[in-house]
């Protein structure tokens, strides 16, 4: 869903830097043809650079995905669903979707209405065969209009020839196609006023090229004189109220007005603009994907292919106490382990075992290399660390530390309390929020932090409720109440 937001943003985006460019460099210029391009190409410009992505600055690296080791007790993961939440209503993206698709559909509606419209008058006009395109003639026509190679036509028109003229004029340079475009643009995009500015200015430059067209053959003064009246018999107003203010005094300015190419500075510019607007657009989401690449590889991994969990599922049945390290590792270069190895102290180390995975096999990593770590009994002094205040706190422990209630009971309160916040389920926000806490020697629990979090709500949420938790039964190290770190994953899901 955010990648489909991320597009129209984009796509809006794009259109807005470039019809501002065409109004700062064409909007008066009389190179119909060159703007007409440029209009064009801003919309299917606009449509692709968005789908595209420009890796220019970034290249690939070993990356581990457990950070320094951590030394923690894991609890089971618990799964947080938010179905239950929908029955409250609609989240804001769902009614802007409804929104979005409402409109959507209904100027696709107008659309289909029109085409069947223009069919009917069609079949019910007098049909008059010309060598580029077909006329048709019909009483209920008021204002004479093209569309590809039909001509439609009112049936007692004036200067008739002249007007079909202009028409052909539209036919020869496909200016249907241009308009069959920019109406697909308008309904996808209907919430974005470029588009209609972007339309507008197509249409204009339309007409000018068929007027340059016909006041080239009749000449200027007879064309622009017809312009007016014609302007006066349709608008039923007065000179200075209607003629002044109309789109024809405009065209009669363009007729008027010495024709002049594009110059290459305004040309050079516009291309200049586009290709950074494409590139940046394009890199910015490349940015995006390495970033959530990285925030993917670079964390800690608990879910494995089904080999690596059976290789797991083998060491922890020989004792459960036994501590499991896995490394997702995005390639084999030697530096990796290298690197992986300095996180670890070797003497901890029972064993190593490294599975690489079937490429046809859905997986995050193409390598996995599990590290089976000695008991607390055979190397005790990696179970403990140092707190603050000169304490020790402990990973492992011959008592390990459990809720009052039973761990079912934890996990129960955990669901019951736990609420799916409002900004990730608009967002459609899923994934594990990995919380670590410390139980202190009187069974409070303290320290609750997020090592690993899903932003929009979540780790705060999380935090809260594990915060309210009620004291545990503490761990204890030869029968004495001891602190004990634990980390408990909680999966937020729609």
């Amino acid at each position: 869903m955010m990648k489909a937001i991320n597009f129209f943003l984009e796509v809006s985006f794009l259109q807005a830097i470039l019809i501002l460019v065409y109004y700062l460099l064409f909007s008066n210029q009389t190179d119909f043809k060159w703007s007409r391009k440029f209009l064009l190409l801003t919309v299917l410009f606009s449509w692709v650079i968005p789908l595209l992505q420009f890796d220019l600055f970034f290249t690939q690296q070993a990356i581990i995905t457990f950070p320094d080791n951590i030394k923690t007790y894991w609890l089971a993961d618990t799964e947080i669903e938010a179905q239950t939440l929908n029955r409250n209503g609609f989240s804001f993206i769902v009614y802007m979707q409804i929104i979005y698709l409402s409109i959507t559909g209904l100027l696709t509606f107008l659309l289909l209405k029109q085409m069947l419209n223009l069919l009917a008058l069609r079949n019910t006009a007098n049909r008059i065969l010309n060598k580029n395109g077909i006329i048709f003639q019909h009483s209920q026509i008021v204002n004479s209009f093209s569309f590809f190679k039909w001509i439609f036509i009112p049936a007692n028109l004036q200067d008739q020839e002249i007007v079909i003229q202009h028409e052909l004029t539209h036919i020869q340079k496909w200016h249907s196609f241009d308009r069959v475009i920019l109406t697909i643009n308008k309904i996808i995009f209907w919430f974005n006023p470029s588009v209609y500015a972007i339309e507008n200015k197509m249409i204009e430059i339309h007409e000018f090229e068929a007027d340059e067209n016909i006041a080239t053959s009749i000449g200027k003064e007879t064309y622009c004189g017809l312009l007016a009246k014609t302007a006066l018999i349709q608008s039923g107003f007065s000179l200075a109220n209607h003629f002044y203010h109309s789109f024809t005094l405009k065209r009669i300015t363009m007729i008027k007005k010495v024709k002049n190419s594009t110059s290459y500075w305004r040309q050079a510019t516009a291309i200049l603009i586009l290709a950074f607007s494409g590139v940046f657009i394009a890199c910015q989401d490349a940015v995006m994907d390495s970033v959530q690449e990285i925030a993917k590889t670079s964390s800690i991994t608990t879910t494995y292919p089904q080999k690596v969990q059976q290789a797991v599922d083998k060491i922890k049945a020989k004792n459960s106490q036994i501590e499991v390290i896995v490394f997702g590792v995005a390639d084999s270069k030697n530096e990796t382990f290298k690197n992986m190895m300095a996180t670890i102290e070797v003497n901890s180390i029972q064993s190593i075992e490294i599975i690489k995975i079937d490429p046809n096999e859905k997986a995050d990593f193409p390598n996995y290399i599990i590290i089976e770590k000695k008991l607390a009994t055979q190397y005790a002094e990696q179970i403990t660390e140092q707190s603050e205040d000169g304490s020790e706190i402990f990973t492992i422990v011959e008592e390990t530390a459990t809720p009052t209630n039973g761990m079912d009971g934890f996990y129960t309160f955990i669901k019951t309390n736990l609420s799916y916040p409002q900004t990730a389920r608009d967002k459609r926000t899923e994934g594990k929020v990995f919380v670590q806490f410390i139980i202190n020697e009187d069974g409070r629990l303290s320290d609750v932090t997020v090592i690993k979090g899903l932003g929009d709500g979540c780790d705060e949420e999380a935090i809260r409720v594990v915060g309210l938790s009620p004291n545990w039964k503490p761990g204890k190290q030869k029968g004495i109440p001891v602190k004990q770190r634990m980390v408990l994953p909680i999966t937020f899901k729609l």
